[in-house]
């Protein structure tokens, strides 16, 4: 398998034969997949169909998904570079603003159904963790930032991100008016 991806929290292998990508997780060795997690998961990414797909869970750390072939970018570098604005129109601007925020939705959406106080929710949900391919595409990555949390824990970095997604916008509209 070939190394795509290595952190001190992560490590990504592609299987080139078969095309599909394990994600380990490495370093903080109390941070597992939790039980129930990868139904979850895969209930959440038929809500939206943003989402990569996961299609196995190895072991506590480790779980295998899609290969994205045809990354152009993250959506932070997408809307940060100007080199990347001829390629931005009404539409992806559209786009990006809904997958933003559905991918938070579709966490309060799913925790709805379950009569508890967690929320099934992605506790990393940032511009970076938003794939832009070449035919302009958006895809949410990270899955196993979708977890049970309580009381709404992570909805401040959600908000702090939604504002970072306005900023790049702003910054887009008032480069392109010049």
């Amino acid at each position: 398998m070939k190394t795509i991806f290595e952190s001190p929290s992560s490590l990504l292998q592609l299987d080139e034969d078969k095309q599909v990508v394990y994600k380990t997780i490495k370093g903080d060795k109390d941070r597992t997949l939790s039980p129930g997690w990868l139904a979850g998961y895969i209930d959440i990414s038929n809500m939206a169909d943003n989402h990569v797909k996961v299609l196995d869970q190895v072991d506590d750390y480790t779980f295998v998904m899609e290969y994205i072939p045809n990354i152009l970018d993250n959506l932070e570098s997408v809307l940060k570079k100007p080199s990347y604005y001829p390629m931005l129109d009404k539409q992806f601007i559209i786009r990006a603003t809904l997958a933003f925020c559905q991918a938070n939705n579709v966490g309060l959406e799913y925790s709805a159904t379950f009569d508890n106080n967690m929320y099934f929710l992605h506790t990393d949900l940032k511009l970076a963790n938003m794939l832009v391919t070449t035919d302009m595409k958006i895809i949410i990555i990270d899955p196993d930032s979708y977890r049970w949390i309580p009381n709404l824990d992570w909805m401040e970095k959600y908000s702090m991100n939604q504002v970072n997604l306005q900023f790049c916008l702003q910054r887009y509209f008032n480069y392109k008016n010049v």
